[in-house]
């Protein structure tokens, strides 16, 4: 029940969250470059964001198909 909760969230908010952290990203690299070296700090983290949000749905899937949910009631 949990992780088909947490699946329905994720499709419903991960494109607009990679949309947002793909433009902090974008800005931590230009302050990167044209600041100090401690901003790449922050562009780690963007990226990481960035990752953990792409890699989370599958995530979650594998951890369904685990459990035995069929997952009938969760929209795509």
């Amino acid at each position: 029940m949990l992780v088909r909760f947490r699946l329905a969230e994720h499709r419903r908010q991960s494109r607009w969250s990679t949309y947002v952290f793909g433009l902090f990203l974008v800005l931590s690299v230009v302050v990167a470059i044209t600041g100090s070296a401690w901003s790449w700090v922050g562009v780690l983290f963007w990226a990481g964001l960035i990752a953990m949000t792409v890699t989370q749905g599958r995530r979650l899937e594998r951890t369904r198909a685990e459990l035995g949910d069929s997952g009938a009631d969760v929209p795509r």
